[in-house]
């Protein structure tokens, strides 16, 4: 199937793009349940009321896009590239309103998302394992359960996120407490 340059308003199910370039493509409103996205490129793509359901990214770039408009459903972007990008869920049409954002069953294994930010986002559970996450920034995220084993955590931000039993390597540990200290207890 050739790109169409409007998906705006569109359901796809099932469908296979490789290597596409979607710069400038309108996705709003759009559906994609049990697609697969290999190789292609989102930057410049224009996200608003974008649902995504079981759907593969991989190698594909998602960079310096903002999801605040956009949900993602037990999608697995391993080894794509989110560089650069914001998710969190809007609440409404006013951009200073926030809600959580339900990260919970999306796979991040093996992805660039170095300078990413997650603001309000419930990670709990979610696979991190060899991730560059240099830079990211996790505001007021819950990390429980997460796995950030073998990644880059070199200047990510944990300002108020909630870590309980997350798993951090010796490098991510010793940069978790660079970034945000530590609090020992007997």
């Amino acid at each position: 199937m050739g790109l169409m340059r409007d998906f705006a308003g569109k359901d796809f199910e099932n469908q296979k793009f490789i290597r596409e370039n979607f710069s400038g493509v309108s996705l709003k409103f759009s559906r994609f349940v049990n697609c697969t996205f290999k190789e292609c490129d989102f930057s410049g793509g224009i996200f608003a009321g974008v649902y995504f359901e079981k759907c593969l990214f991989p190698e594909s770039k998602l960079s310096n896009l903002d999801f605040g408009e956009t949900e993602f459903k037990k999608c697995d972007f391993s080894k794509s590239v989110i560089a650069n990008s914001v998710f969190q869920k809007l609440a409404g049409r006013d951009r200073n309103i926030k809600k959580k954002c339900d990260l919970t069953s999306n796979v991040f294994t093996e992805s660039d998302l170095h300078g990413t930010v997650f603001y309000f986002c419930n990670l709990t559970g979610v696979k991190f394992f060899k991730a560059d996450l240099s830079g990211c920034v996790f505001d007021k995220s819950i990390l429980k359960k997460t796995d950030f084993s073998e990644s880059k955590t070199e200047g990510a931000n944990f300002n108020l996120a909630k870590i309980e039993e997350t798993v951090l390597d010796i490098d991510g540990f010793i940069s978790f407490g660079k970034g945000k200290g530590f609090v020992l207890q007997a």
